[in-house]
């Protein structure tokens, strides 16, 4: 993500002083916004994952405590 935003603040620098065009800066922002959708999409997946991971421990926890070990015949 940070390199998404150095290269459009580079991007924004050149458009500036002449060298870029309009296109290539709108081109550098919309791949700029695609890099954050994806860093948001992965935030959330992340999250997701680390809310299963939690409940599976739980119900492990659970299903320990509720299975008895069984008696050793003598």
């Amino acid at each position: 993500m940070n390199i998404a935003k150095q290269q459009l603040d580079r991007m924004e620098q050149l458009y500036k002083e002449g060298l870029k065009s309009l296109t290539d800066l709108e081109t550098r922002r919309l791949k700029m916004q695609e890099a954050q959708a994806k860093k948001e999409m992965l935030s959330e997946q992340r999250k997701k994952t680390e809310a299963v991971t939690a409940e599976l421990a739980t119900l492990r926890g659970r299903l320990a405590a509720a299975i008895e070990p069984l008696p050793t015949p003598d």
